[in-house]
């Protein structure tokens, strides 16, 4: 009995140590609930943070694409070290004409341009540089899909994109900015060819006004000197030859002149495929017998105002350099009339003034097929003296470009060595037209002789001089004045007894044009005879409203002059 309340005993120790136990696992049990609860209430807001964190990341990388391939300029991403494309933005496989894929592939060098400037070392010396941490900006360029280079200018840097260093280039094409470039270096070099013709035909115009002035001495010293000699005397052949000297003078000078844009011109309507036409027998005498003369005239050409003799002068001088360009060699040259409408981009690629308005232009071009001329030599073609021939003056297409400006037109050349010269020159069509007569006809003044009291008026020591003695000469009375001052002194004086006066156009102090309106101002109906070495429509033009009585056109001759004259005072 008492053993069996011992082993009843020890069972009911046994069971509260296994309910302590049990109680002891239960709260271990619950505690780790606790716990599971608290970590996955913790996983739980894990997930949500990195599930935000993935939506910030998405929509980041959704704006970096997008603010990516909204970039106007064009974005390349390249490893560092072997520089391969990475990633591009939508503006590099829009500008290059190559998708995203075929970029990746090609690599820069695929499409890179040609040519030293552009080699690959250069490139990967930049490159370097940029990997080091040193930024470029250089100037580049790369090739579309469709063959065109394009100008860029491309900055590149290291950058760290994803936790990975790159290099970044932005390229920005720089085409437009190129062309406005060369716009202006083009109208620079317009402006000042512009400049240097200006210059040159104020020097041209200046020493040809000088020269005249020094020939009308010569001239009229000759003149008289053949005058006075009998004709069997020896000397006179020698005054001839001094006479034909200053003739051949003063054609130069007229060169000259024509350069200036200060001609001769007598203006007139004029059909350009005519002037062509009617020179076709003497063109063929010009030109070298091996080379073949090909006429390609445009019919029914609208007219034009200009001097059909410096039109003739222009053709001659552009066929004789065309023929000269042929040699010895076989060749063709070509005459081609006709018309076009000139933009303003047109004239900007000529020789030309800087005031030339687009429109209609008849032209004539001379185009050869000879050994032709580079880059160099065609900006020297048309100044004065300059020629690559072993003999000539250098002053046939210096007065072309004169002539061409007196006639408010444009030259256009066109020339590659070996290859031959094209010249084609432009003159506005006329829109309106008029047909102005000279101021006074020369009549015939053999054995005439004149009486009364003529005023010369020249600052030239040796033109009053020689038109002193012809005036002499020939039957009248003369006095001189040396500028415009001294014209009216005398005028005011002898005024009623004066029956003409021979008036220099340039002068200083008081020009030709000052003096003559003081002289209408003492007497308002004294005959005027305006003489200048200029051309006779310049002085119409400059003297429309004085009303003057004739023009003699400087160096002149004792007989021009005497019949000048006698046409003024017999009306």
């Amino acid at each position: 009995m008492h053993e069996k309340s011992e082993a009843i005993a020890d069972l009911t120790k046994e069971n509260e140590a296994l309910r302590a136990q049990i109680a002891e696992l239960t709260e271990q049990l619950r505690q780790e609930a606790e716990k599971h609860e608290e970590l996955e209430l913790r996983i739980e807001e894990r997930t949500k943070e990195l599930r935000k964190t993935d939506d910030e990341l998405r929509e980041s990388e959704a704006n970096y694409r997008e603010i990516f391939d909204a970039a106007t300029d064009m974005i390349v991403v390249q490893h560092i070290e072997t520089g391969e494309i990475v990633d591009v933005n939508a503006e590099t496989t829009r500008a290059t004409g190559y998708s995203m894929q075929e970029l990746l592939d090609m690599g820069v060098a695929g499409f890179s341009p040609e040519g030293p400037e552009f080699a690959l070392e250069r490139a990967m010396g930049f490159m370097m540089k940029a990997a080091m941490g040193e930024p470029q900006l250089f100037e580049w360029g790369f090739v579309d899909n469709h063959g065109v280079f394009r100008p860029t200018e491309v900055h590149l840097k290291r950058v760290v994109i994803g936790g990975k260093r790159r290099l970044l280039g932005i390229a920005r094409d720089i085409s437009k900015r190129k062309r406005a470039e060369e716009e202006r270096d083009q109208l620079q070099r317009q402006i000042q060819q512009a400049q240097k013709l200006e210059s040159l035909g104020v020097l041209a115009g200046g020493v040809a006004h000088d020269f005249n002035n020094l020939l009308a001495g010569i001239m009229g010293n000759a003149g008289l000197a053949l005058m006075k000699l009998p004709p069997e005397s020896p000397g006179r052949c020698f005054i001839k030859n001094v006479e034909t000297t200053a003739v051949r003078a003063a054609e130069l000078t007229s060169q000259m002149l024509a350069y200036s844009g200060k001609g001769g011109f007598v203006v007139e309507p004029i059909v350009l495929s005519s002037v062509v036409e009617e020179m076709g027998h003497l063109l063929e005498a010009v030109v070298s017998k091996k080379a073949k003369l090909v006429h390609n005239f445009e019919p029914d050409l609208p007219k034009f105002e200009g001097d059909a003799a410096q039109i003739r002068q222009v053709l001659m001088n552009l066929i004789t350099n065309a023929s000269d360009a042929l040699g010895d060699s076989s060749g063709t040259i070509t005459i081609t009339t006709g018309l076009m409408e000139a933009s303003a981009s047109d004239l900007a690629n000529t020789v030309m003034d800087m005031n030339l308005r687009a429109g209609p232009y008849v032209y004539v071009e001379v185009s050869d097929t000879g050994c032709g001329m580079d880059a160099q030599i065609q900006k020297s073609i048309f100044d004065p003296f300059y020629t690559t021939k072993f003999t000539g003056r250098g002053l046939g297409l210096a007065a072309t470009l004169g002539i061409i400006r007196g006639h408010k037109g444009a030259i256009k050349v066109e020339s590659e060595v070996g290859k031959g010269t094209s010249i084609r020159v432009l003159i506005p069509a006329a829109t309106h037209l008029r047909d102005e007569a000279p101021i006074v006809q020369a009549v015939d003044a053999d054995d005439w002789c004149g009486q009364g009291l003529v005023l010369v008026v020249d600052d030239e020591r040796f033109v009053r001089e020689a038109a002193k003695s012809v005036l002499e000469e020939i039957g009248f009375d003369v006095l001189v004045a040396e500028d415009g001052h001294q014209a009216m002194e005398l005028t005011s004086q002898h005024g009623a007894d004066i029956c003409a006066v021979l008036l220099d156009m340039t002068m200083p102090h008081m020009s030709g044009e000052e003096t003559l309106t003081a002289l209408r101002n003492i007497r308002e109906d004294i005959p005027v005879l305006l003489s200048s070495g200029y051309s006779e429509q310049l002085v119409q033009n400059r003297f429309a409203d004085k009303s003057i009585s004739g023009f003699i056109k400087k160096p002149y001759t004792p007989q021009k002059l005497a019949s000048v004259l006698r046409g003024i005072l017999e009306g």
